[in-house]
């Protein structure tokens, strides 16, 4: 394992130390902007954005990541809620779902152990996710966690989450965590360019806060690259140690000239990488020959920035890809991760 290897994987379990749930990230964000104050950069904290940039920079490459994650939060009426549903409430655009997906979410929460935080992500109590209750008319989903007491409302309840490393694989809830440690070791590397950390993309929101930022700026870039994790229903992906780009997702087309670039530089670095849109297409003619329901592209931050802005923002994406969907045991390769940061060191050098 490579020493920058080593770095990224050694920060991002520095990161996951740091809770970042939905509504409630502002601890990471503060977290981040201690860490990326380093010789050479400017940072600068907005609504719900958090910049970093290289003084003096020459480069429009533009790197965006979101930094929120999923979890628990204390309800008004003290219940502990799904933190997605809670803040979709909020922003008053919480959807109706079926009792199976509700009941899928929530079984990535038992047998967890969690924390509550302050406003500074101090732990405020303890304690561990014994089950989970459905209001379907309500479109909420809660959970019974044991040892956790009563907790003023709007207090979040975020996963305790250790990296683990065994055979060649990475654990924990590396979305997007992993992201955020693989920019700051680009940094540490010099990157020439910007880095703007996002928040609410698990509610669909951190495209809104990017193209405000951005709008408000002035910068009208097609030089976005957006870096995430992306899941997988198996390990074919991470064990090939594949790297996933994207031509398209349903929302929007990305930059040809960006994409073709990314795909040169992992011809010439010998990464091996795969179209997910060109992936998910292949597997809906097979479902169609067989008369099975066609899957979607995806939704992605990138996309519903094209889309918003009819193109004058664009960009692409690089993807890390994962098993484990959303929950507190994601899991990448190591092989993948490098392979992720060398083709965004070599697209931003």
């Amino acid at each position: 394992m490579g020493e920058d290897l080593q770095n990224i994987l050694s920060k991002t379990n520095e990161y996951l130390n740091v809770p970042a749930v939905i509504r409630f990230e502002q601890p990471f964000l503060d977290y981040l902007a201690d860490d990326f104050n380093i010789p050479g950069y400017e940072v600068e904290k907005h609504d719900r954005i958090l910049t970093v940039r290289k003084k003096g920079l020459a480069s429009d490459k533009i790197i965006t990541a979101h930094i929120d994650r999923h979890g628990i939060v204390a309800d008004e009426n003290g219940n502990f809620e799904y933190a997605a549903f809670n803040a979709e409430r909020f922003y008053g655009e919480q959807e109706k779902h079926s009792e199976k997906f509700l009941t899928k979410l929530g079984e990535r929460f038992i047998g967890e152990p969690v924390f509550a935080y302050g406003i500074a992500g101090n732990t405020i109590a303890e304690g561990k996710v014994k089950g989970l209750s459905i209001d379907q008319v309500a479109a909420r989903l809660y959970f019974e966690i044991e040892g956790m007491g009563k907790l003023a409302p709007g207090t979040p309840i975020a996963y305790f989450s250790q990296l683990s490393q065994e055979n060649g694989r990475v654990s924990s809830q590396i979305d997007n965590a992993i992201s955020a440690a693989v920019a700051r070791q680009l940094a540490k590397d010099g990157f020439d360019g910007t880095f703007l950390f996002a928040t609410e993309e698990e509610i669909g929101r951190s495209w809104k806060h990017l193209v405000d930022y951005l709008t408000s700026q002035e910068i009208s870039s097609k030089s976005l690259i957006s870096i995430d994790t992306t899941p997988y229903d198996d390990d074919r992906a991470i064990s090939k140690g594949l790297i996933v780009l994207r031509n398209k997702d349903q929302h929007g087309v990305f930059n040809p000239v960006i994409v073709q670039e990314l795909k040169n530089t992992c011809d010439r670095e010998g990464i091996k990488y795969e179209l997910k849109d060109e992936f998910i297409e292949t597997q809906n003619r097979k479902l169609a020959e067989s008369g099975a329901k066609p899957k979607k592209l995806g939704i992605t931050e990138l996309g519903r920035i094209v889309e918003e802005t009819r193109g004058a923002l664009n960009g692409a994406t690089v993807q890390v890809p994962t098993t484990g969907y959303h929950s507190n045991h994601e899991t990448t390769s190591e092989q993948a991760l490098e392979n992720y940061y060398k083709v965004l060191k070599a697209i931003s050098s």
